[in-house]
């Protein structure tokens, strides 16, 4: 039997051989990936990889005739002579359909002597073709649909697509949030391997929909640039070959790559900025305290080239945008206490006025170099460099009428108008419920991130074997006085203050505040006992991978592969805060205790002037809002005189408390490292119309992290230092004592996890594909709640620590998908995907007996300890998503180059989840003709339960458009243009309480970011 199986063998060896090559599009100057290569008449089919390589195995030997497929262009064929036993290369071209001789042309090389790329028709292409092919239930997105957006952010790519919504700080888009989950249970790859991100943010301060801390292991978009990016899978389902920390779904971000391009490149953008608050060329005040123009010049440079005979190509890029923001934001307070003596329902107590331009810079840098070493044998690198810099300079100022209770003197009854569209103080209530209080604080956030990746791949017949190593580093401070500005500029609450103040609507933040009483909130010397404040929050994160994958194409009839692989993750975090302690007394000329900062005047106004929120101040001595001191002139001189500013615990500017927090439990607030090693087993078929894909994935999680272990209450008493009823010293001699010098102590934990996955897909006919795919995957905890300072409460025997055991959420998905392509060539598209997602053993703080949390401790024994667990509370989230793609090449000449694009998401979550949107719509309409195009763009969200602190709160629905255009002034030369949120549509959050109308609790408005600028190849 072994000699017979040889035999046969041997003899189809004899009888089939191999044809190999690259299948390249002569339009866009690339190779191109997931085309369909088939040998007609035969079912051996390959879908190309990266690079446009592909491999057609057991084909018989003779002359026979191979075809490519890819949407928007014909099928184009190519006859190949293949010898018993050989392997011949055949590199093959897309056929461009807007030459039909062509197209009809049996030749597989078209000499194109004039044709213009339509960028947006390329991108929509490459998604289409993904999706077709993807066996992950993928969207994709291609760098040439990107368009020219403001900023380079990821985000602004993403916020288009079904079933993608962002988590935004303000402004800016922080993150990805997939089928209604918020952004931590979403991953985010660079060609398939972990890129380290660093947000101090995240760790100390809530998103709007989740508590501070929650979503510290979520992607940052200010970690990467859109400009080092060649497209963007979004994966819906993971494979085995996959990391599973994804239970929403995977980003993967492709870069570009020098042996997707053939010959020499040069690419470059040039361009700027302007927000509609600063829409001038001249300088004016802001966002610091000095003057400056409010635009700045963005560009980027990209290079690529082949050499040694295309066997090494190189790929350098090079950008930076600069963009000046306004950020607008006013949150109302409401009481909706009825007493006898004021039977209003809800009325306003107080009102806080934020105004907090900023400045964000991103710089990218990136090398890509690959090297064909042997006929076999592929070696790669890839450098990036990404850097963020954000500047902004909050201010804020509270107007508070009343306290917000229902006391005689200081509560709501005091408070004057209707409480809703008016309201006031009155001379009724004490001196110390009337006041303003000023807040708000500047940062300079800086944020690099170095990713370096070497691979290699190795192809000889039905075996490829590659590896990859991966270094990632980021690394987020906050810094403030050491480049030169204050953190904030903190004084005592100006009291026994008079105003009134009303606005035009509900929905609406127009007030219009005017001084009757008190001293003039205009005037800096109103405010008393100057003191100065840092920020130096800081995030680090180290990320080293190192993965090995092996392929073998199986010598059978229908095409099959088998891969197995292993990968290695170490991971290492540190984040420390020391911002409650850094915090001095401004105590030189004019300072200290009953000082002010009269001397340090600034000349920005917070709500100048045509502000867009519409909001006006007049003091009592008719100037305009509270007046701030020049926050850049006291960090110079701090700088320069630093015996000005005083913060001993004599001071009393300090509590005990945040001594201890700024100098011990927040320095670090933890120290810890993942390791998770991790393998797969993974087979692929295609069975005619079928093509199947399924395996296993197993992931060991082993948790260390480093605690600070502080003296008990005991051993400080014995010491002679004073303590309070739970056991804390109430001196800060006493807290060096508790924590100085004291070990650090190293806790484990450790758990590992199975993940079953599977997908199918089936082809009824060319053009009417179905999906569905099952997997399961995790979400691991919150690092704050697995490492971290543990404190004992002796007195009353309770433990507050965190959880080194604590373990993963789960999640069971299931999704499904009709996709029908129909068009020229395929190019347009109708799709509706379902999907089922159930989370279980979802992780809640809660109070467990020593039994319960595992403690090994004896003198621990008979505690309670207040920590985290996990709790079979199940959430599940549905989605359906309808998305449709028309270009209507059909139309008279002068209209075909319009293209729509449309899509309806609605998702449904079990129990209320804040942030998922229940319901919105995406599209966009597009037109090119001759030189000219122009597109519109928008999207409409419904009423979503949104956090910040309460659950009774909601986003308001609105609608958002983006406006883009261009013209070609010549061949390789055009101009752009851009506008974001071009009708200024502000952000409106409202409250509901029973039997109330719904009322405004926040508004935010940003402006509308123009853009404008140049573009050019050759």
């Amino acid at each position: 039997m072994t000699l017979l199986g040889a035999a046969s063998a041997a003899q189809a060896q004899q009888t089939t051989g191999t044809i190999v090559g690259r299948v390249y599009n002569p339009v866009t100057k690339e190779y191109v990936r997931d085309a369909e290569v088939r040998v007609q008449g035969t079912a051996l089919t390959a879908i190309t990889e990266a690079g446009g390589y592909y491999q057609l195995s057991q084909v018989p030997a003779g002359a026979v005739t191979v075809s490519v497929s890819y949407v928007g262009y014909p099928q184009s064929q190519a006859v190949v002579t293949l010898a018993p036993g050989g392997t011949a290369t055949r590199d093959l071209e897309l056929v461009p359909a807007a030459d039909p001789a062509a197209a009809a042309s049996k030749e597989s090389v078209l000499k194109l002597e004039a044709f213009v790329v339509n960028s947006e028709r390329e991108g929509n292409a490459k998604a289409l073709q993904r999706q077709k092919e993807s066996m992950t239930m993928s969207q994709s997105i291609s760098s040439d649909a990107f368009g020219d957006v403001t900023e380079g952010n990821v985000g602004e790519f993403l916020k288009y697509l079904p079933g993608v919504e962002l988590e935004y700080v303000e402004a800016d888009t922080r993150g990805p949030r997939l089928g209604g989950m918020g952004s931590e249970y979403a991953s985010v790859t660079m060609d398939g391997m972990g890129v380290a991100s660093a947000d101090a943010f995240t760790q100390y301060t809530a998103f709007e929909n989740s508590a501070a801390g929650t979503s510290n292991r979520s992607f940052g978009f200010e970690q990467v640039s859109i400009n080092s990016i060649d497209s963007i899978d979004v994966n819906r389902v993971t494979s085995p070959a996959m990391d599973a920390n994804a239970p929403a779904g995977n980003i993967d971000l492709k870069t570009r790559r020098a042996f997707d391009l053939k010959g020499r490149r040069i690419g470059w953008n040039l361009s700027t900025v302007l927000n509609t608050e600063e829409f001038t060329l001249k300088r004016t005040v802001g966002p610091s305290d000095s003057y400056g123009r409010k635009f700045r010049p963005n560009y980027s440079l990209n290079y690529s080239d082949v050499f040694l005979n295309n066997r090494l190509g190189i790929l350098v890029g090079i950008s930076e945008s600069n963009l000046y923001n306004e950020q607008y934001r006013v949150d109302h307070t409401y009481n909706r206490t009825p007493t006898a003596a004021d039977p209003r329902p809800q009325v306003l107590t107080q009102i806080l006025l934020k105004d907090g331009p900023k400045w964000t810079k991103r710089f990218t840098s990136s090398l890509t170099a690959d090297f064909r070493a042997t006929e076999f044998l592929t070696l790669s690198l890839s450098v990036i460099y990404n850097g963020y810099d954000a500047r902004f300079y909050n201010r804020q100022v509270t107007m508070q009428a009343s306290a917000n209770n229902t006391g005689a003197a200081t509560g709501r009854q005091n408070v004057g108008g209707d409480g809703v569209l008016a309201f006031g103080t009155m001379t009724t209530s004490g001196a110390t419920s009337r006041q303003v209080v000023m807040g708000g604080g500047n940062g300079i956030k800086l944020s690099h991130t170095t990713t370096i990746s070497p691979r290699f791949e190795y192809r000889r017949g039905n075996i490829q074997l590659d590896g990859a190593f991966s270094y990632s580093s980021a690394h987020n401070d906050y810094d403030n006085l050491v480049r030169g500005t204050a953190g904030n500029t903190l004084v005592n609450n100006l009291q026994n203050i008079q105003f009134s103040a009303a606005r035009s609507g509900g929905g609406d933040a127009d007030w219009h505040f005017t001084q009757t009483g008190g001293a003039d909130w205009a005037d800096l010397a109103s405010y008393v006992n100057p003191r100065i404040s840092d920020d130096n929050r800081k995030d680090d994160n180290d990320l080293t991978q190192g993965q090995l994958n092996a392929r073998y194409n199986l010598p059978t009839r229908f095409p099959t592969f088998l891969r197995v692989g292993g990968k290695m993750t170490a991971s290492h975090r540190i984040t420390s805060s020391s911002n409650a302690y850094d915090v001095w007394r401004y105590a030189g000329p004019g300072g200290g205790a009953t000082g002010t900062f009269a001397q340090f005047p600034s000349d920005f106004r917070l709500y100048g002037a045509g502000n867009q929120v519409g909001a006006t101040f007049t003091s009592i001595g008719g100037g305009g809002a509270p007046a701030f001191p020049n926050r850049d002139m006291l960090g110079e001189l701090f700088r320069s005189h630093p015996e000005y500013f005083v913060r001993g615990e004599s001071e009393g500017i300090i509590t005990t408390a945040q001594y201890e927090q700024g100098r011990y439990t927040n320095s670090p607030t933890f120290d810890v490292r993942e390791t998770i090693p991790a393998a797969y087993l993974m087979a692929n078929s295609r069975i005619n119309k079928l093509r199947l894909q399924g395996g296993v994935r197993f992931e060991e999680t082993r948790i260390e992290s480093k605690d600070l272990m502080p003296r008990s209450r005991s051993e400080i008493v014995a010491a002679g230092y004073p303590v309070d009823a739970s056991g804390n010293p109430t001196t800060w001699a006493g807290m060096d004592y508790k924590y100085a010098n004291a070990p650090r102590v190293a806790r484990e934990g450790r758990y590992h996890n199975y993940f079953p996955s599977m997908t199918a897909k089936y082809a009824f006919a060319s053009n009417l594909l179905a999906d569905i795919g099952w997997g399961k995957a995790i979400k691991r905890p919150p690092l704050q709640w697995i490492a971290g300072t543990r404190q004992v409460d002796d007195t009353n025997e309770v433990v507050t620590t965190p959880n080194p055991n604590l373990l993963p959420e789960r999640s069971e998905k299931v999704v499904a998908s009709m996709s029908y392509f129909f068009g020229r060539s395929g190019s347009s598209n109708l799709q509706v995907i379902g999907s089922y997602n159930k989370l279980v053993n979802q992780q809640v703080g809660r109070r467990l007996t020593a039994e319960e949390y595992g403690n090994t401790d004896p003198a621990y024994e008979g505690f309670e300890f207040q920590s985290f667990t996990n709790a079979d509370t199940p959430t599940i989230f549905r989605s359906l998503e309808v998305s449709y793609l028309q270009q209507f090449t059909f139309l008279p000449r002068a209209f075909q180059g319009t293209a729509l694009n449309l899509s309806f998401t609605r998702t449904k979550a079990s129990r209320r989840t804040y942030g998922t949107v229940p319901n919105s719509v995406k599209g966009g309409l597009s037109y090119r003709y001759g030189r000219f195009n122009i597109a519109l763009n928008g999207v409409w969200r419904d009423n979503s339960p949104w956090f910040q602190g309460t659950s009774n709160r909601y986003l308001v629905s609105n609608v958002k458009y983006d406006l883009s255009g261009g013209f070609r002034i010549r061949e390789g030369l055009s101009f752009y243009f851009q506008g974001r949120n071009i009708l200024e549509e502000p952000h409106r959050i409202f409250e509901r309480s029973a039997g109330n109308p719904d009322v405004l609790y926040r508004l935010e408005n940003y402006g509308t970011n123009w853009t404008f600028g140049l573009r050019g190849t050759f």
